[in-house]
């Protein structure tokens, strides 16, 4: 991976005690090793999928990469983007400018 799993793991602990957070998902590979798990690919996904019985078509993705988009092209679920562009290419995806526009956008 690009930063060690215990420090993934300390940050995802933060937002689990002090924001209710269900379960956090990572990639602990590196890019080069092509693996399931790793964004676009749908492995994360699944997996909470199989876990909380979640329904990917009625799932957003946010995030600000192209390859959240494509993993939320990839499963079905709405993307939306956080960039200071807006690009069209995403065709199941919104742009935000920032989280606090997301969540304006999600309580709407």
């Amino acid at each position: 991976g690009l930063v060690s799993r215990d420090f993934v793991e300390d940050v995802n602990a933060v937002f689990t005690d002090k924001y209710g957070f269900d379960a956090f998902y990572y990639c602990p590979h590196h890019p080069d090793d092509r693996c399931a798990c790793r964004k676009p690919s749908p492995g994360m996904l699944m997996k909470a999928r199989a876990e909380f019985n979640i329904d990917l078509r009625r799932s957003i993705v946010v995030g600000d990469k192209a390859s959240d988009m494509a993993l939320a092209e990839a499963v079905g679920a709405e993307g939306i983007l956080i960039s200071s562009d807006r690009p069209d290419r995403y065709k199941h995806s919104r742009c935000c400018t920032g989280i606090k526009e997301v969540i304006e956008e999600l309580i709407r």
